[in-house]
């Protein structure tokens, strides 16, 4: 149960805390109001959503959820992308896109925490297993946001290229659930790097959470993440020297 619950609290809370440090290292002067923001929007819907988990299942013939969690994963890599091409810094829109995230990640979190029947004395090695995730990944985050901000001394693109990584992996993450669902073809996986970089190891949750990294991303994944981040970086080379 403990090792179960930090390996869940890495694979879902950390691409949320990575993608809030990063808009927070593009713009640190707005944190305490992205924050402020990120909390107000993000806690009602996460309770509004948890509380029609039964109704979102049964839509569309009981792949209502996984819809919705495909539209979010868009909804994030838009916001994204939006923030990008914009000269001016849109506070609401970098919150958005932690909450769009969050309503997919959080929901899985709120589920396996507080809805998923279990045993009494299962639950000191649950919550237990909640801080240690908790505290690691907000550690990682913490980390980047400070390395960021030091590599923009030397590179001031740096918070807006690892952006377009993470609207990628978002875009690559709905396409993944798109094929769950047989609504899109091309799941037939590319390549096999497990002996490489395996993605259930430390390292693959980073790289998957930061750049979207897949061990063995399927043939929708890989052009859908290919073509969002070349999009993306020529977008943002564009407006930046327009």
């Amino acid at each position: 149960m403990l090792i179960n619950t930090v390996i869940l609290l890495l694979r879902e809370l950390l691409p949320v805390v990575l993608l809030l440090s990063l808009l927070l290292a593009a713009n640190p002067a707005a944190m305490r109001t992205i924050l402020l923001r990120v909390l107000l929007l993000g806690a009602p819907l996460l309770l509004l959503q948890s509380s029609q988990y039964s109704l979102l299942a049964e839509l569309l013939e009981g792949q209502g959820l996984e819809f919705w969690y495909a539209c979010c994963y868009s909804l994030c890599a838009l916001f994204i992308a939006a923030l990008l091409l914009q000269k001016q810094q849109h506070h609401w829109l970098a919150a958005a896109a932690v909450v769009a995230l969050l309503l997919v990640n959080g929901s899985n979190l709120v589920l396996y925490l507080f809805l998923y029947p279990r045993q009494l004395d299962d639950s000191q090695s649950l919550w237990l297993g909640a801080a240690l995730g908790s505290g690691i990944s907000l550690s990682i985050a913490v980390l980047m946001y400070h390395l960021v901000l030091e590599l923009r001394w030397h590179w001031r693109q740096v918070a807006a290229v690892l952006l377009c990584f993470s609207a990628a992996r978002q875009i690559s993450a709905a396409v993944f659930i798109l094929h769950q669902m047989d609504w899109l073809g091309g799941a037939a996986p590319v390549w096999s790097q497990h002996l490489w970089i395996d993605e259930s190891s430390e390292l693959g949750y980073f790289l998957n959470a930061l750049l979207g990294y897949k061990s063995s991303p399927s043939q929708g994944q890989l052009l859908a993440w290919s073509l969002t981040l070349l999009v993306l970086l020529a977008l943002r080379q564009r407006e930046s020297t327009s």
